[in-house]
């Protein structure tokens, strides 16, 4: 048993054993902290993922590769629209449902061919109780825009329009659609995009089902004047508050219950190019249910005007996005540092305030004195909180019977610390109390991601599987979480801060299983039955050489004893086989 108070006791005991400085670069690493805008150094990847791109290049091999996604997006469409049987099935079925949505659509010279489009795909739903809220700030030189809704409103009284005397932007305009709303529940829609057949009859029907006050569901993004133009599906995990504050994952379809917006208060204008984002925090929130459909039922479309396609279109939406990010944060009473993150100006970075100065146990089990040496040198030198200890022993029950600190933080013997700020990077979110575990990244020496926390439940056969197992560093992730703070259903021990009291309590089962993995899946189902949340920090990046070996018999233990259903946070409608693609021509029931 070897303990270690501080860090001069720790400088002590490298003099005394003669251990160097670490001789690996790190710094490359720390181009991860890049914000949006700065550019990154050049980077060596593996030969495999240059081999990729030569490739790519053919002409020939880039035809056929077009042709063949044209095919697979005119399928996939196919799929996901109900026939004629379908629509008329839910039509039925809704017909007496009393819930009235009142859809917000702000106008503002909004192309001819689009508004036609998007007004058709209001009418078009198979759930009939709508109201069409638009409020119209177009200039002189769009006055098409208020014949085409005349007329639209003449012909179906469910149309609801307003000419605005000027244009008030687009949290003003959104403003005018509120005061105009009669339903019990809003959605919000923009001008330029396409709602799916069924998107309020899902909506509504999850609603009436659970109880909710805020639904949202998946989305499509496509390029143009055709939706089979596919440029990405955007498949969502369920509601994350992590992810929330990093991105705007929820963004299109949401639907909210109007008097969780009239609490709340009208949009403020200085949110304005990130104004969804910061309502959609604010209503989360508040809300006392929050509901995914893991349904494409948004088409978002893509074009020269639109932040979509060029951020560059609407830059005030950069620093608007990341006020609105803190100013949810203060109104919760949260200190934080908010960058757009070198991946995408709206997605950011978040560094909070550590209250106090609490004390952090580094707990390293099961590994010989001598094979730690390494470990605690990249502590020494690549630990900027100076609140901790490190105690070491023949395993976890052991090391625990000296550790003082409030918070625990499990390490391997096989480990390095990469990025300095590790420690307050993961303690910012173990201070709140619906933080259950926080984790970081294990990379090989050669900058190859192991494990990002884990995905549960896919079938009895696979279990579980490392989140970005495979790919590199550097690479963004699905929806680009590999550079914003995120929830995840489970990770492993490895490099993951706990609180003392839940490990004394959860010990004896912690100890049933003899792998870090099982043993932090084992303790991430405790801590989702407590209501805690897990959050996986991209920022926390640690080495691992010669991960753990785990037997079968312990992978036949774990099938009996943690399989568990869906992954919140893996979306049915993505590949089978953990990978993050999206299956081709899935039901949209995710089957």
């Amino acid at each position: 048993m070897i303990t270690i108070r501080d860090k001069n006791q720790l400088a002590e005991y490298l003099a005394q054993h003669h251990i160097p400085k670490p001789v690996r670069d790190y710094s490359p690493y720390e181009s991860l902290l890049d914000t949006w805008g700065e550019e990154p150094p050049a980077e060596t990847r593996p030969v495999r993922g240059t081999y990729r791109r030569l490739v790519s290049r053919s002409a020939i091999k880039q035809r056929v590769q077009n042709l063949k996604k044209a095919i697979e997006n005119k399928r996939f469409l196919k799929s996901i629209l109900p026939d004629k049987a379908e629509r008329e099935g839910q039509r039925r079925e809704s017909r007496d449902w009393e819930e009235r949505v009142s859809i917000l659509v702000p106008l503002y010279n909004t192309p001819k061919r689009y508004l036609k489009e998007m007004l058709a795909s209001v009418q078009g739903q198979t759930y009939e109780n709508w109201q069409l809220c638009l409020a119209d700030g177009s200039d002189q030189g769009h006055a098409y825009v208020e014949r085409i809704c005349t007329e639209f409103g003449r012909r179906d009284s469910r149309i609801s329009y307003k000419r605005l005397s000027e244009n008030r932007g687009i949290s003003g305009n959104t403003n005018a659609c509120i005061q105009m709303a009669q339903g019990e529940y809003v959605a919000f829609f923009d001008h330029d995009d396409m709602l799916h057949p069924s998107a309020l009859y899902e909506c509504i029907k999850v609603i009436r089902e659970r109880k909710a006050e805020f639904v949202y569901t998946d989305e499509l993004t496509f390029l143009g004047d055709k939706p089979g133009n596919i440029v990405v599906k955007q498949y969502k995990p369920d509601f994350s508050p992590e992810n929330l504050r990093g991105a705007n994952y929820i963004c299109h379809l949401s639907i909210c219950k109007k008097s969780l917006l009239d609490g709340i208060g009208l949009l403020d204008s200085c949110y304005d190019g990130s104004q969804d984002h910061d309502i959609i925090l604010k209503l989360t929130s508040a809300a006392g249910g929050v509901e995914h459909i893991p349904k494409i039922l948004y088409f978002w479309r893509m074009h020269t005007g639109s932040v979509s396609l060029n951020i560059g279109a609407k830059e005030y939406a950069i620093p608007a996005g990341q006020r609105a990010v803190r100013d949810q944060e203060l109104r919760l009473g949260r200190q934080v540092g908010v960058v757009s993150n070198r991946n995408c100006a709206t997605h950011y970075r978040l560094t909070y305030e550590v209250v106090g100065c609490p004390r952090i146990t580094i707990l390293i089990a099961g590994g010989e004195e001598e094979r730690a040496h390494r470990l605690l040198a990249s502590i020494y030198d690549r630990t900027s909180y100076e609140n901790y200890e490190i105690c070491m022993g023949k395993d976890i029950r052991e090391a625990l019977k000296e550790a003082t600190g409030e918070y625990i933080v499990f390490l391997q013997a096989n480990m390095e610390i990469i990025m300095k700020d590790w420690g307050q990077s993961l303690l910012m979110y173990m201070q709140w109390e619906e933080i259950g575990i926080a984790a970081g990244r294990l990379v090989t020496p050669e900058g190859i991601v192991q494990e990002a926390g884990y995905i549960t439940g896919l079938d009895k056969e696979k279990l579980v599987l490392p989140i970005g197992a495979g790919a590199y560093y550097t690479d963004s992730g699905y929806m680009g979480r590999m550079y914003y703070a995120h929830n995840v259903n489970a990770c492993s021990l490895n490099g993951s801060m706990v609180r003392r009291e839940v490990v004394d309590a959860f010990l004896g089962e912690l100890l049933s299983y003899g792998s870090d993995r099982y043993r932090g899946l084992a303790l991430s189902r405790y801590l989702r039955q407590q209501k805690k949340r897990i959050v996986v920090n991209p920022y926390v990046v640690y080495m691992q050489e010669n991960p753990e070996t785990i037997t079968e018999e312990e992978i036949k233990r774990a099938k009996e004893t943690l399989a568990g259903g869906q992954d919140p946070y893996y979306n049915p409608n993505l590949s089978r086989d953990g990978a993050w693609r999206d299956s081709i021509g899935v039901k949209q029931d995710g089957s």
